[in-house]
């Protein structure tokens, strides 16, 4: 038997047996999305007035069903009265209405799947090569979203809202620390799943610094599966950083192999601390959303799921589709595919992001939201954003040198602020101020 075939065997069996059994009906809805899930026009109209008899609080059989789809000029369309007593003959057993809605349902899947198979096939004849795979991850995740099971907008809210208090009193989800005791405070514990969060820095500020501390001090010192995406150092560059920070050594030193004795026992318990962890490199120049999404999934299977992705930085990624001329809307699709990463996979997504020249512009050089570059969606879509300034960047001789302000300036449910730490480049290291 041909699937169209199937396709029809099934949801005549469906239908006939709502027709007979009407209390079924929200039984079926629980399982099906709706109309759409037949491969029958007829079918679909037909199950629509069913479904809106059944809501309406009256009983949906043949007469009733004929009679709504007369109304609405569709009963020739859908082979009338005498094509609906068809259905019901068609129906081997009417207690069986959920084991039917699940054979379509799962119909459904196959055929969105096939049709993905086929736009992906045709994206791989037609589309630029440095494309293919970010294009093709979002018909496979629009395929697979089409597979979820359906819920309400609307849901008794008592069983939550004990949840919610239970929550309270026993907490479960303190947060991911950021290795930052002040900075952990002003955020409730750390970064959360679902979060987006942005650092804004100008060059040289020590965006990437803080990133890449934050992504080794989750997988390092804590233990927590991490991805860290650089598009702008090299594997060695990175972990040259993560090496000073760990062992307290001028990171001059270690690109000049400028060492003593002392030092390389330090390195040698770094790089031991560092080889043992759950820390995912990737310093591919090309690296996509559609990529990392893919790891997410690979992670996944393999049963250690991501705890944290950090991303340096968002300008230097590029969304399929879309070229220089559009550059702000391409950056609103990246932030936005960011955002949906961070909610989809319940991971907290750090990304780095260049601020514009708005900062030098002004007396003041501290900066603003505003001058998140390029796209204002970076603002929007972001849980926290959190700018760095450095007064000694810009006055040398500031008597604030070697201060760093992360200045807390959107958190979604959570209170702004600016925190005073220690910048401490000579080991790509930011650090809580000595408490007096």
């Amino acid at each position: 038997m041909n699937r169209m075939m199937q396709d029809q065997e099934a949801e005549k069996a469906l239908l006939g047996g709502l027709l007979s059994n009407p209390g079924a009906c929200d039984a079926a809805a629980e399982i099906l999305h709706g109309p759409g899930d037949f491969a029958s026009l007829r079918h679909q109209i037909i199950y629509r007035q069913i479904q809106l008899l059944a809501e309406a609080g009256e009983r949906p059989d043949p007469v009733t069903v004929n009679a709504a789809l007369q109304r609405e000029g569709q009963s020739a369309k859908t082979g009338g009265g005498d094509y609906l007593h068809t259905l019901m003959a068609a129906c081997p057993l009417s207690s069986q209405v959920p084991s039917y809605a699940r054979i379509v349902r799962d119909h459904a899947l196959r055929r969105s799947l096939d049709a993905a198979g086929q736009e992906i096939g045709k994206i791989a004849a037609e589309a630029d090569p440095a494309d293919i795979l970010v294009l093709a991850d979002q018909v496979f995740t629009a395929a697979m979203s089409a597979g979820a099971r359906p819920t309400s907008d609307a849901a008794p809210i008592g069983a939550d809202w004990m949840d919610y208090l239970d929550r309270l009193e026993h907490p479960r989800d303190p947060g991911l620390s950021t290795g930052l005791a002040d900075l952990d405070a002003i955020t409730a514990g750390g970064l959360r799943g679902g979060q987006l969060v942005m650092i804004g820095a100008r060059t040289s500020v020590g965006k990437s610094v803080l990133l890449t501390q934050i992504a080794a001090h989750s997988a390092i010192r804590l233990g927590v599966p991490t991805l860290l995406v650089n598009l702008e150092m090299s594997r060695r560059e990175i972990q040259d950083r993560i090496t000073a920070n760990l062992a307290g050594i001028q990171l001059r030193s270690l690109q000049t192999a400028a060492l003593n004795e002392h030092d390389w026992q330090r390195i040698a318990y770094a790089t031991r601390d560092i080889a043992e962890s759950p820390l995912l490199i990737s310093d591919s120049p090309s690296i996509g959303v559609a990529k990392i999404r893919a790891t997410v999934r690979d992670m996944r299977r393999r049963g250690t799921p991501l705890g944290l992705i950090a991303i340096d930085y968002i300008q230097l990624m590029r969304s399929p589709g879309r070229r220089a001329e559009n550059r702000q809307q391409e950056l609103s699709d990246l932030c936005r595919s960011l955002k949906l990463l961070a909610r989809d996979s319940d991971v907290p997504v750090l990304v780095a992001a260049q601020l514009n020249r708005g900062p030098e512009t002004r007396v003041d050089k501290r900066p603003q939201m505003a001058d998140l570059r390029e796209s204002g969606s970076l603002e929007q879509d972001s849980d926290i954003v959190i700018l760095l300034h450095r007064e000694d960047a810009y006055a040398p001789m500031s008597p604030r040198a070697g201060e760093i302000d992360l200045i807390v300036a959107k958190q979604r449910g959570g209170p702004t602020g600016t925190i005073t730490a220690a910048f401490q480049g000579h080991y790509a290291r930011i650090a809580d101020m000595a408490r007096v």
